[in-house]
């Protein structure tokens, strides 16, 4: 049959290869290719071992074991088969050679970070006939960084063709760095340095295999082979040495939020889910001063009893400014960091996303192909997705109010009574905790449902594929989150009589918030830890079944055996979880003052549970680059600005504070705080620049000194050549003056 021809094909290549590699490791010597060039297989495909008569989708045939092997061989990528202990799955070990890497580098124009030393020291010396050396300085200390701190440049290779005299002399093609000296260089475990880190040739490999094979790729688009399942995954390889080395750094109990080790994060993991951990930390950080002040407020509240005490007023305004302030920090984080990770612009140079539809057509620009999809089909799509969404918005209320039609019934006599434990109120805790648990799972089933909406849309990049999908989960997951308390705090006292606020509506907020809150953090903490291990356990299970007894698992198969972390919903989630976690302790603080220092335990654990998700239970992610948290900024600031209305009106509208005044005159006195906060943010965001002096210098520094010694561009002087005395001496002829016209014909 054909799969016992396939059989024997993997078992000989299987065994051939495998004998070889079992006498080095009784000898305990290392391969050939890693002693010579420190580094081996970085990624892995594992594909599905089929029976002949099981009936396989045009994909599949499409994309065949047989075929996705010969096209990563075509790509110039090696690769090493081998069956799993239950021989039930093939493990493809996939790896590039240095000349592989560098020709694809030089084709995607990937950055690499310069040596600061070379850097100089060839900046200094100029290029003769094209740029004069110079000395960059900084007599006034105006930027905090080093001139040559930092600096990126796009990989340029250089192609020759030498004599190898292995092979009787025949010419060779030879691809080498065309400046070997310039980027900084990195020490590979066997001792050997390269300019390419392991996260460069994950990122780069990652590139190869989604080129079209035109192009000398592979022509795959990963994704969409795990969905058809024609390979069952793709994932890259840890680094048992560095993910060591970062487990040391970073999964600490004492490890402060302020304190991560952020560059060894982006170097092991990416800048993506890097940048989220340096927000997460901010946050947290910022978290504090508000925490206390919230201790403060809670301490007067329950000294005397009553929710209309003198620091609500100015917790209120407290709120307002530290969250402008949090946020105007954070932009001036953000540029930075972006800075310093060589992700500055990385949205204007950013690749086509793979999945996106569209009629191969020449650029209007440049006359290159690109591909074209007219907005008809974008647009249909939209305007069902909106359509989706204001109908399950419509469910949400729908869900909340029903909840608040049993609390209704649980507040009326006899009922009432035999639910009121005393010290437990099970009245009002029993529709809390439905409210707690309704939010989560509406906002559970509402994920895939965006994610296959945006998908419609046929976004081209995946930036803006982000952005849309955040929009929708913001407007959804807004109204699922709050609804409750917008009820409680400013519609139920007008809205029904039945179900009368016990003992005031802020107090009933207060209640109803701290349900939420910590009902939220527990499961969602819960579901982290837990989720990857049952997941982990589910699959060791699976393999664990006619697995050969004999044969022990490989480190590869231990590591299929992990749990996946996904480049887009990682992140995403976790942002999700933090932009409302803010809502919670921002958009009702007057009525839950010890939200903020809530949120800050919750971080502080999330770090850590984020931390060890990542490292011990989960595959090495794919690496993503990106330049800033997006669509997310907007969404905090909106809820920044929404915070204000909402403690001004809760102070001014719902407290007593203002009992015996006229309702006009609480609105006034509500308009009157509520606009001199927004003057007061809009100060603040004004006064705070988002991007620091030293950042933007440093920016510049980057442009300039990558165009001198990467792309060698000529000074502005014309005359700079002959600035060099090694070019005068090259253009002497041009100062030969005949004493006349050689030829006056011409």
């Amino acid at each position: 049959s054909r799969r016992y021809k396939e059989e024997q094909v993997l078992r000989k290549m299987d065994d051939d290869r495998n004998s070889r590699y079992v006498q080095r490791t009784r000898d305990n010597l290392p391969e050939d290719f890693f002693v010579e060039f420190g580094y081996s297989y970085d990624w892995v495909f594992v594909f599905k071992v089929q029976d002949e008569w099981v009936e396989k989708s045009d994909m599949q045939r499409k994309f065949s074991m047989k075929h996705v092997i010969g096209a990563l061989r075509h790509a110039g990528l090696e690769t090493h088969q081998f069956y799993s202990v239950q021989r039930d799955e093939v493990y493809c070990k996939i790896r590039a050679p240095p000349q592989r890497l560098m020709e694809q580098a030089d084709a995607i124009d990937h950055k690499l970070r310069l040596n600061p030393a070379a850097a100089e020291e060839e900046m200094s010396s100029g290029r003769s006939g094209l740029w004069k050396g110079r000395d960059i300085q900084d007599p006034f200390a105006q930027c905090k960084y080093a001139p040559f701190e930092y600096i990126y440049g796009k990989f340029e290779q250089e192609t020759s063709f030498k004599r190898d005299k292995k092979n009787k002399g025949h010419k060779i093609k030879v691809v080498e760095s065309k400046f070997p000296k310039l980027y900084r260089s990195f020490a590979l475990e066997n001792g050997k340095e390269s300019q390419f880190s392991g996260l460069d040739r994950i990122k780069i490999m990652h590139s190869i295999f989604e080129t079209p094979r035109a192009e000398k790729g592979c022509g795959f688009n990963l994704d969409e082979l795990v969905a058809d399942k024609c390979i069952i995954t793709a994932y890259p390889l840890h680094n048992k040495r560095e993910k060591m080395l970062l487990e040391r750094r970073w999964l600490r109990i004492e490890q402060l939020p302020w304190n991560q080790p952020l560059d060894g994060i982006q170097e092991y993991l990416g800048e993506k889910i890097a940048l989220y951990f340096v927000f997460l930390g901010h946050y947290t950080t910022w978290l504090v001063p508000i925490g206390i002040f919230g201790i403060a407020v809670w301490a007067e509240i329950f000294a005397e009893e009553s929710y209309n005490v003198q620091l609500q007023l100015y917790f209120a305004v407290f709120i307002a400014c530290w969250s402008t302030l949090m946020l105007e920090f954070w932009k001036r984080r953000e540029s930075t960091m972006a800075m310093m990770w060589g992700m500055s612009g990385f949205e204007e140079e950013e690749k086509p996303r793979p999945e996106f539809r569209g009629e191969v057509i020449p650029s209007p620009v440049d006359g290159d192909e690109e591909k074209f999809s007219a907005m008809g089909e974008s647009l249909q799509a939209f305007v069902m997705s909106q359509t989706v969404i204001i109908g399950l918005i419509a469910v949400v209320i729908g869900v909340v109010a029903a909840i608040f039609s049993i609390r209704a019934v649980f507040n009326t006599a006899p009922l009432s009574a035999d639910l009121d434990a005393g010290v437990i109120n099970l009245a009002q805790l029993v529709p809390s905790l439905m409210n707690a648990l309704a939010i989560l799972v509406l906002g559970e089933l509402f994920t895939p449902l965006a994610e296959w909406l945006t998908d419609l849309e046929n976004h081209p990049t995946n930036t803006a594929f982000e952005d849309a999908l955040i929009s929708k989960t913001f407007i959804y997951q807004f109204v699922n989150a709050y609804a409750p308390c917008f009820y409680v705090a400013f519609g139920k006292q007008y809205l029904t009589t039945e179900d009368v606020c016990v003992g005031g509506c802020i107090l009933e907020l207060s209640y109803l918030l701290g349900s939420i809150f910590i009902v939220q953090v527990l499961v969602q903490n819960a579901q982290e830890v837990f989720v990857p291990l049952y997941s982990s356990y589910k699959l060791r299970l699976e393999e664990s079944k006619g697995a050969d007894p004999t044969r022990k698992m490989s480190v590869i198969e231990e590591e299929f055996l992990l749990s996946e972390f996904d480049v887009l919903r990682g992140p995403f989630n976790q942002y999700k979880e933090l932009t409302f976690q803010f809502g919670y302790a921002t958009l009702f603080s007057v009525a839950f003052p010890l939200a903020p220092i809530l949120a800050f335990f919750s971080n502080f654990i999330e770090i850590r549970v984020d931390a060890w998700v990542l490292l011990q239970c989960s595959r090495r992610p794919i690496p993503s680059g990106v330049e800033d948290i997006g669509t997310w900024q907007t969404v905090f600031e909106v809820m920044s600005s929404l915070a204000t209305v909402t403690n001004a009106a809760l102070i001014c509208l719902v407290s007593d504070r203002f009992l015996h005044s006229s309702w006009m005159w609480r609105v006034v006195n509500f308009l009157v705080f509520e606009h001199a906060v927004f003057i007061g943010q809009f100060i603040f965001a004004v006064m705070v620049e988002d991007v620091p002096k030293s950042t933007t210098i440093q920016l510049a520094r980057q442009e300039f000194i990558a165009g001198k010694l990467i792309d060698d561009l000529e000074d502005d002087d014309p005359d700079a050549a002959f600035h060099d005395p090694d070019a005068l001496e090259q253009e002497k002829d041009l100062f030969i003056i005949d004493d006349d016209d050689p030829d006056p014909v011409l």
